[in-house]
């Protein structure tokens, strides 16, 4: 066995996971931006502004990653053909 070899599962379970991890992130931004217009401090409104603003960030990046790596992930399951060279 070549130490090439590879799994399709393991890498799709991978984009699943990837894909867990940002829904978690941008959760997590988004009630820190909750918590900051609830709290009282000072300057809420900018902390509020700025974990929205990472969230979204978050966001972006996970839809340019999903993309970028669809066609690979279709390659690996069986729903596209492989592209010829």
């Amino acid at each position: 066995m070549s130490s090439l070899d590879f799994s399709a599962e393991a890498i799709v379970d991978s984009f699943a996971n990837r894909r867990a991890i940002a829904l978690a992130n941008i959760r997590h931004f988004r009630r820190l931006a909750q918590a900051a217009r609830l709290d009282g401090l000072p300057k809420a409104d900018l902390r509020a502004a700025n974990a929205k603003r990472a969230a979204r960030i978050v966001l972006a990046a996970a839809k340019a990653e999903s993309k970028r790596y669809r066609p690979v992930r279709d390659v690996l399951l069986g729903n596209a053909e492989p592209l010829s060279v």
